[in-house]
Protein backbone atom coordinates (compact mmCIF):
# COMPACT_ATOMS: atom_id res chain seq x y z
CA UNK A 1 0.00 0.00 0.00
CA UNK A 2 1.43 3.35 -1.07
CA UNK A 3 1.07 6.65 0.76
CA UNK A 4 1.20 10.26 -0.33
CA UNK A 5 0.47 13.58 1.34
CA UNK A 6 -1.46 16.61 0.18
CA UNK A 7 -0.16 20.15 0.50
CA UNK A 8 -2.06 20.36 3.79
CA UNK A 9 -0.19 17.32 5.09
CA UNK A 10 -3.19 14.97 4.90
CA UNK A 11 -2.25 11.36 4.22
CA UNK A 12 -3.64 9.75 1.06
CA UNK A 13 -3.66 5.98 0.67
CA UNK A 14 -3.30 3.96 -2.53
CA UNK A 15 -3.45 0.24 -3.18
CA UNK A 16 -1.26 -1.20 -5.95
CA UNK A 17 -2.95 -3.85 -8.08
CA UNK A 18 0.12 -4.68 -10.11
CA UNK A 19 2.42 -2.78 -12.37
CA UNK A 20 1.53 0.90 -12.28
CA UNK A 21 -2.19 0.43 -11.64
CA UNK A 22 -3.38 1.86 -8.32
CA UNK A 23 -6.65 2.31 -6.49
CA UNK A 24 -7.20 5.46 -4.44
CA UNK A 25 -8.41 4.41 -0.98
CA UNK A 26 -9.05 7.87 0.39
CA UNK A 27 -7.65 9.10 3.68
CA UNK A 28 -7.66 7.42 7.12
CA UNK A 29 -10.47 9.74 8.24
CA UNK A 30 -12.40 9.62 4.97
CA UNK A 31 -11.91 6.21 3.31
CA UNK A 32 -13.40 5.39 -0.09
CA UNK A 33 -15.46 2.38 0.94
CA UNK A 34 -16.21 1.10 -2.56
CA UNK A 35 -12.53 1.26 -3.49
CA UNK A 36 -11.61 -0.53 -0.27
CA UNK A 37 -14.00 -3.34 -1.18
CA UNK A 38 -12.38 -3.55 -4.62
CA UNK A 39 -8.93 -3.85 -3.04
CA UNK A 40 -10.17 -6.54 -0.63
CA UNK A 41 -11.77 -8.49 -3.49
CA UNK A 42 -8.44 -8.38 -5.34
CA UNK A 43 -6.59 -9.68 -2.26
CA UNK A 44 -9.16 -12.43 -1.71
CA UNK A 45 -8.52 -13.63 -5.25
CA UNK A 46 -4.78 -13.69 -4.64
CA UNK A 47 -5.26 -15.51 -1.33
CA UNK A 48 -7.32 -18.14 -3.17
CA UNK A 49 -4.55 -18.63 -5.73
CA UNK A 50 -1.91 -19.08 -3.04
CA UNK A 51 -4.11 -21.45 -1.05
CA UNK A 52 -4.47 -23.72 -4.11
CA UNK A 53 -0.69 -23.75 -4.54
CA UNK A 54 -0.28 -24.41 -0.81
CA UNK A 55 -2.69 -27.36 -1.00
CA UNK A 56 -0.86 -28.84 -3.98
CA UNK A 57 2.54 -28.63 -2.26
CA UNK A 58 1.18 -29.94 1.04
CA UNK A 59 -0.44 -32.86 -0.78
CA UNK A 60 3.00 -33.82 -2.11
CA UNK A 61 4.36 -33.70 1.45
CA UNK A 62 1.46 -35.60 3.06
CA UNK A 63 -0.25 -37.82 0.46
CA UNK A 64 -3.78 -39.09 1.07
CA UNK A 65 -2.66 -42.66 1.76
CA UNK A 66 -0.89 -41.51 4.93
CA UNK A 67 -4.20 -40.37 6.35
CA UNK A 68 -5.37 -43.99 6.36
CA UNK A 69 -3.28 -44.47 9.52
CA UNK A 70 -4.69 -41.42 11.31
CA UNK A 71 -5.49 -42.19 14.95
CA UNK A 72 -6.53 -39.99 17.82
CA UNK A 73 -7.77 -40.49 21.35
CA UNK A 74 -10.57 -38.00 20.65
CA UNK A 75 -13.80 -39.79 19.82
CA UNK A 76 -16.01 -36.70 19.46
CA UNK A 77 -14.77 -33.70 17.46
CA UNK A 78 -17.07 -30.70 17.23
CA UNK A 79 -16.66 -27.79 14.82
CA UNK A 80 -18.04 -24.29 14.57
CA UNK A 81 -19.26 -23.47 11.05
CA UNK A 82 -18.62 -19.84 10.03
CA UNK A 83 -14.88 -19.20 10.12
CA UNK A 84 -13.94 -22.86 10.65
CA UNK A 85 -15.61 -25.23 8.18
CA UNK A 86 -16.90 -22.38 6.02
CA UNK A 87 -14.61 -19.48 5.20
CA UNK A 88 -15.56 -16.36 7.13
CA UNK A 89 -16.86 -13.49 4.93
CA UNK A 90 -14.45 -11.06 6.60
CA UNK A 91 -12.78 -10.49 9.96
CA UNK A 92 -13.82 -8.06 12.67
CA UNK A 93 -11.60 -7.84 15.74
CA UNK A 94 -13.39 -4.83 17.23
CA UNK A 95 -16.25 -6.73 18.88
CA UNK A 96 -15.77 -8.76 22.05
CA UNK A 97 -19.36 -10.05 22.03
CA UNK A 98 -20.30 -10.91 18.46
CA UNK A 99 -18.85 -12.65 15.41
CA UNK A 100 -19.06 -12.19 11.65
CA UNK A 101 -21.18 -14.93 10.06
CA UNK A 102 -23.59 -15.82 7.27
CA UNK A 103 -26.12 -13.50 8.92
CA UNK A 104 -23.93 -10.59 7.77
CA UNK A 105 -23.99 -11.87 4.19
CA UNK A 106 -27.79 -12.09 4.08
CA UNK A 107 -28.19 -8.50 5.26
CA UNK A 108 -25.56 -7.36 2.76
CA UNK A 109 -27.25 -9.30 -0.06
CA UNK A 110 -30.54 -7.50 0.68
CA UNK A 111 -28.70 -4.16 0.89
CA UNK A 112 -29.84 -3.50 4.45
CA UNK A 113 -26.52 -4.01 6.20
CA UNK A 114 -26.82 -0.79 8.28
CA UNK A 115 -29.85 -2.41 9.93
CA UNK A 116 -27.72 -5.43 10.86
CA UNK A 117 -25.05 -3.16 12.34
CA UNK A 118 -27.69 -1.39 14.45
CA UNK A 119 -29.06 -4.70 15.77
CA UNK A 120 -25.57 -5.97 16.51
CA UNK A 121 -24.66 -2.77 18.36
CA UNK A 122 -27.86 -2.99 20.39
CA UNK A 123 -26.94 -6.57 21.39
CA UNK A 124 -23.40 -5.58 22.34
CA UNK A 125 -24.72 -2.73 24.49
CA UNK A 126 -27.14 -5.05 26.31
CA UNK A 127 -30.26 -3.78 24.54
CA UNK A 128 -31.48 -7.35 24.00
CA UNK A 129 -32.09 -9.75 26.89
CA UNK A 130 -30.40 -12.60 25.00
CA UNK A 131 -28.95 -13.59 21.65
CA UNK A 132 -32.29 -15.33 20.98
CA UNK A 133 -34.08 -11.98 21.20
CA UNK A 134 -31.41 -10.44 18.95
CA UNK A 135 -31.78 -13.02 16.18
CA UNK A 136 -35.57 -12.92 16.47
CA UNK A 137 -35.34 -9.21 15.61
CA UNK A 138 -32.91 -10.02 12.80
CA UNK A 139 -35.35 -12.52 11.29
CA UNK A 140 -38.15 -9.94 11.35
CA UNK A 141 -35.85 -7.45 9.59
CA UNK A 142 -35.01 -9.98 6.87
CA UNK A 143 -38.69 -10.77 6.40
CA UNK A 144 -39.57 -7.08 6.11
CA UNK A 145 -36.77 -6.66 3.54
CA UNK A 146 -38.29 -9.38 1.36
CA UNK A 147 -35.92 -12.32 1.83
CA UNK A 148 -37.02 -15.15 -0.46
CA UNK A 149 -36.05 -18.79 -0.86
CA UNK A 150 -33.92 -18.26 -3.98
CA UNK A 151 -31.84 -15.51 -2.40
CA UNK A 152 -31.31 -17.52 0.76
CA UNK A 153 -30.31 -20.67 -1.15
CA UNK A 154 -27.91 -18.68 -3.32
CA UNK A 155 -26.13 -17.23 -0.29
CA UNK A 156 -25.90 -20.68 1.35
CA UNK A 157 -24.62 -22.42 -1.79
CA UNK A 158 -22.03 -19.72 -2.45
CA UNK A 159 -20.46 -20.04 0.98
CA UNK A 160 -16.96 -21.44 0.28
CA UNK A 161 -15.57 -24.23 2.42
CA UNK A 162 -12.44 -23.43 4.36
CA UNK A 163 -9.31 -24.77 2.61
CA UNK A 164 -8.74 -28.34 3.79
CA UNK A 165 -12.18 -28.66 5.42
CA UNK A 166 -13.47 -31.48 3.23
CA UNK A 167 -10.17 -33.37 3.59
CA UNK A 168 -10.25 -33.09 7.40
CA UNK A 169 -13.84 -34.29 7.69
CA UNK A 170 -13.16 -37.33 5.51
CA UNK A 171 -10.00 -38.22 7.47
CA UNK A 172 -11.88 -38.02 10.76
CA UNK A 173 -14.71 -40.12 9.32
CA UNK A 174 -12.23 -42.87 8.43
CA UNK A 175 -10.83 -42.75 11.98
CA UNK A 176 -14.29 -43.62 13.36
CA UNK A 177 -14.48 -40.39 15.33
CA UNK A 178 -17.94 -38.90 15.81
CA UNK A 179 -18.17 -35.56 13.97
CA UNK A 180 -20.54 -32.74 14.92
CA UNK A 181 -21.07 -29.07 14.19
CA UNK A 182 -22.74 -26.42 16.30
CA UNK A 183 -23.54 -22.98 14.98
CA UNK A 184 -25.32 -19.75 15.72
CA UNK A 185 -25.98 -19.58 11.99
CA UNK A 186 -28.28 -21.48 9.65
CA UNK A 187 -29.37 -25.11 9.62
CA UNK A 188 -29.00 -25.24 5.82
CA UNK A 189 -25.22 -24.83 6.16
CA UNK A 190 -24.99 -27.93 8.35
CA UNK A 191 -27.34 -29.92 6.09
CA UNK A 192 -25.20 -28.99 3.07
CA UNK A 193 -22.15 -30.54 4.75
CA UNK A 194 -24.03 -33.65 5.82
CA UNK A 195 -25.37 -34.23 2.29
CA UNK A 196 -22.22 -33.47 0.30
CA UNK A 197 -19.28 -34.35 2.57
CA UNK A 198 -19.81 -36.67 5.56
CA UNK A 199 -22.60 -37.76 7.93
CA UNK A 200 -22.54 -35.64 11.07
CA UNK A 201 -24.52 -34.53 14.10
CA UNK A 202 -25.46 -30.87 14.22
CA UNK A 203 -27.00 -28.16 16.30
CA UNK A 204 -28.06 -25.09 14.31
CA UNK A 205 -29.62 -21.90 15.55
CA UNK A 206 -31.93 -20.84 12.72
CA UNK A 207 -34.14 -22.68 10.21
CA UNK A 208 -36.23 -20.60 7.79
CA UNK A 209 -39.66 -21.64 6.48
CA UNK A 210 -40.75 -20.24 3.10
CA UNK A 211 -44.29 -20.17 1.71
CA UNK A 212 -45.49 -21.54 -1.65
CA UNK A 213 -44.41 -18.35 -3.42
CA UNK A 214 -40.93 -18.51 -1.92
CA UNK A 215 -41.34 -15.65 0.57
CA UNK A 216 -40.01 -15.96 4.11
CA UNK A 217 -42.98 -17.10 6.19
CA UNK A 218 -41.56 -18.01 9.59
CA UNK A 219 -38.49 -19.35 11.38
CA UNK A 220 -37.45 -21.73 14.11
CA UNK A 221 -34.72 -20.70 16.54
CA UNK A 222 -32.78 -23.22 18.64
CA UNK A 223 -30.46 -22.44 21.56
CA UNK A 224 -27.09 -23.31 20.01
CA UNK A 225 -24.93 -20.21 20.46
CA UNK A 226 -22.73 -18.69 23.20
CA UNK A 227 -23.26 -20.61 26.49
CA UNK A 228 -25.60 -22.98 24.66
CA UNK A 229 -22.73 -24.11 22.44
CA UNK A 230 -21.09 -25.46 25.56
CA UNK A 231 -24.33 -27.13 26.65
CA UNK A 232 -24.72 -28.72 23.21
CA UNK A 233 -21.21 -30.23 23.33
CA UNK A 234 -21.68 -31.53 26.88
CA UNK A 235 -25.12 -32.98 26.09
CA UNK A 236 -23.94 -34.67 22.90
CA UNK A 237 -20.94 -36.10 24.72
CA UNK A 238 -23.20 -37.63 27.39
CA UNK A 239 -25.61 -38.94 24.74
CA UNK A 240 -22.77 -40.71 22.90
CA UNK A 241 -21.10 -41.86 26.13
CA UNK A 242 -17.90 -39.92 25.37
CA UNK A 243 -16.19 -38.39 28.40
CA UNK A 244 -14.95 -34.80 28.36
CA UNK A 245 -11.28 -35.80 28.01
CA UNK A 246 -12.07 -37.60 24.74
CA UNK A 247 -13.83 -34.62 23.14
CA UNK A 248 -12.24 -31.86 21.03
CA UNK A 249 -13.66 -28.57 19.78
CA UNK A 250 -12.52 -26.27 16.96
CA UNK A 251 -13.74 -22.66 16.99
CA UNK A 252 -12.66 -19.19 15.97
CA UNK A 253 -14.61 -16.54 17.87
CA UNK A 254 -15.92 -15.37 21.24
CA UNK A 255 -19.15 -17.38 21.05
CA UNK A 256 -17.05 -20.59 20.91
CA UNK A 257 -15.34 -20.05 24.28
CA UNK A 258 -18.09 -21.77 26.36
CA UNK A 259 -17.64 -24.90 24.20
CA UNK A 260 -13.88 -24.83 24.94
CA UNK A 261 -14.75 -25.59 28.56
CA UNK A 262 -16.54 -28.85 27.70
CA UNK A 263 -13.73 -30.69 25.92
CA UNK A 264 -10.33 -32.21 26.56
CA UNK A 265 -8.74 -30.24 23.71
CA UNK A 266 -9.86 -26.81 22.50
CA UNK A 267 -8.43 -25.46 19.25
CA UNK A 268 -8.61 -21.80 18.21
CA UNK A 269 -8.44 -21.93 14.42
CA UNK A 270 -7.75 -18.77 12.43
CA UNK A 271 -8.83 -16.74 15.48
CA UNK A 272 -8.01 -13.03 15.48
CA UNK A 273 -9.32 -12.01 18.90
CA UNK A 274 -6.86 -12.29 21.83
CA UNK A 275 -9.65 -13.43 24.17
CA UNK A 276 -10.30 -16.50 22.01
CA UNK A 277 -6.63 -17.36 21.57
CA UNK A 278 -6.02 -17.17 25.32
CA UNK A 279 -8.98 -19.44 26.08
CA UNK A 280 -7.82 -22.28 23.77
CA UNK A 281 -5.36 -25.11 24.43
CA UNK A 282 -3.96 -24.85 20.89
CA UNK A 283 -3.82 -21.85 18.52
CA UNK A 284 -3.62 -22.51 14.77
CA UNK A 285 -2.31 -19.62 12.66
CA UNK A 286 -2.84 -21.30 9.27
CA UNK A 287 -6.04 -20.80 7.28
CA UNK A 288 -5.85 -24.41 6.09
CA UNK A 289 -7.92 -26.67 8.31
CA UNK A 290 -5.52 -29.58 7.68
CA UNK A 291 -3.26 -27.90 10.22
CA UNK A 292 -5.43 -29.18 13.07
CA UNK A 293 -4.80 -32.87 12.27
CA UNK A 294 -1.31 -33.17 13.84
CA UNK A 295 -2.66 -31.68 17.08
CA UNK A 296 -5.49 -34.21 17.21
CA UNK A 297 -3.14 -37.07 16.35
CA UNK A 298 -0.37 -36.07 18.76
CA UNK A 299 -2.64 -36.80 21.71
CA UNK A 300 -2.35 -40.58 21.67
CA UNK A 301 -4.15 -42.63 24.30
CA UNK A 302 -1.89 -43.50 27.24
CA UNK A 303 -2.67 -47.22 27.02
CA UNK A 304 -1.81 -47.22 23.32
CA UNK A 305 1.46 -45.45 24.05
CA UNK A 306 2.38 -48.05 26.68
CA UNK A 307 1.60 -50.85 24.23
CA UNK A 308 3.71 -49.25 21.50
CA UNK A 309 6.55 -48.65 23.93
CA UNK A 310 6.49 -52.31 25.01
CA UNK A 311 6.64 -53.44 21.38
CA UNK A 312 9.61 -51.14 20.71
CA UNK A 313 11.47 -52.42 23.78
CA UNK A 314 10.77 -56.00 22.68
CA UNK A 315 12.13 -55.34 19.20
CA UNK A 316 15.28 -53.74 20.60
CA UNK A 317 15.85 -56.74 22.88
CA UNK A 318 15.42 -59.16 19.98
CA UNK A 319 17.82 -57.14 17.85
CA UNK A 320 20.42 -57.03 20.64
CA UNK A 321 20.16 -60.82 21.14
CA UNK A 322 20.54 -61.44 17.43
CA UNK A 323 23.64 -59.26 17.28
CA UNK A 324 25.11 -61.05 20.31
CA UNK A 325 24.72 -64.48 18.63
CA UNK A 326 26.52 -63.25 15.48
CA UNK A 327 29.65 -62.21 17.34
Amino acid sequence: MAQAKTKRGEERLYFTLGGSRKIYLGTPKHPKRQNLRQALAYLNGKIGEYEKKYDALEQMLVPDEETETFRSKFKLIVFDLDGVLYDKPWCDVSSERSAVSSWDLLFKELEIYPMHEKLKQRFEEGGFKSYMEWTEAACHALQMAGLDRNTFQRVIEQRPLMPGAEHVLRVLQKSDAKIAVVTGSFEELAIRLRKSVVPLEYGAHCAFVFDDKGALKSWKLQKTDYDDKGRFVASLGRKLGIAKEYRAYVGDDVNDIPAFQEVGLSIAFNADKPKVRLAADVVIESRNLKSILPHLQDYADAAELDELQSKLVGRRTQTADALAHTR
